[in-house]
This record gives structure tokens, C-alpha cells and sequence, in this order.
């Protein structure tokens, strides 16, 4: 409450009412992120706050393992998830299947139905296109 200016007179008062700083319901918190398989270090959700997560035995984190609570509500980074691990292995996602446009291959050749998402390694098309010599 109070004025939202005021102005020193010469005879050393100040203009309009004494301000006062209030608590705002308005800021915006960020969600409350719960990471399935995971635990979540820190339950703050304005601005600023920090949370770190981690994923349970058997479980590999994917996405940001630390994150900031923002100004414009949303959180850092990239929405965190824990995956089982597969013989030791962190088991991978699959990806919806991949398909050349016509006249194109796929590369490698695939003889699956999907193509997996493996780090480092990306699926290309290349032109089926052939070229004949013409003989004379």
C-alpha cells in the first residue's frame, strides 16, 4: 500500500503516504515437478529455487539433473526422467519409425520396423537415384 512515489520537499516531508512492500500472490511459481522413479533435492518454486534430481537404483536420469525455477515460471533446462536400466545398460527409447521420402534409402539399412535413438549416431537418406552409361 501507500504511494508508489513520493518526493522530498524542501521542508524535509515527503509527499503522499509512507509505502509499504507487501508479499504478491501474482508472482509465478514454477510446476511442481515429480520425476517417476526418481527423488527431487529441494521443493522451492519461485524464482530462483533449485532442484536437483536423481533416479533410483536400476534407473539412468535423462534430461537436466539440475534446475532453476525462473522468473517467467517455468523450470530450467529439460524436463527430467528416469529410465530402467536393461542388463547394466540404460535401456533405449524408441523412436517412431523412420521413413525416406520416395526415390531415397535409408542409411544404414534397416531391416527393423523402427529406428532406436542411440547417442551419436544418425539415420540418413540417400538417392536411390541410378546413372547409366550410354554406349557407343
Amino acid at each position: 500500500g501507500g504511494s508508489r512515489s513520493r518526493t522530498c520537499q524542501y521542508n524535509g516531508e515527503w509527499t503522499g503516504t509512507e509505502t509499504v512492500c507487501e508479499k504478491s500472490d501474482r508472482v509465478k511459481q514454477c510446476d511442481d515437478i515429480k520425476v517417476d522413479n526418481g527423488k527431487t533435492e529441494g521443493n522451492g518454486r519461485r524464482r530462483g529455487d533449485l532442484r536437483v534430481y536423481s533416479c533410483k537404483n536400476g534407473y539412468t536420469l535423462s534430461g537436466s539433473e539440475e534446475r532453476t525455477c525462473l522468473s517467467n515460471g517455468e523450470w530450467s533446462g529439460t524436463e527430467p526422467e528416469c529410465t530402467p536400466d536393461i542388463g547394466g545398460v540404460a535401456a533405449q527409447k524408441v523412436c517412431s519409425p523412420f521413413e525416406c521420402p520416395d526415390g531415397w534409402s535409408l542409411v544404414p539399412d534397416s531391416t527393423e520396423t523402427t529406428t532406436r535413438c542411440v547417442s551419436g549416431e544418425q539415420v540418413t537418406c540417400i538417392s536411390m537415384v541410378t546413372t547409366t552409361m550410354n554406349h557407343l
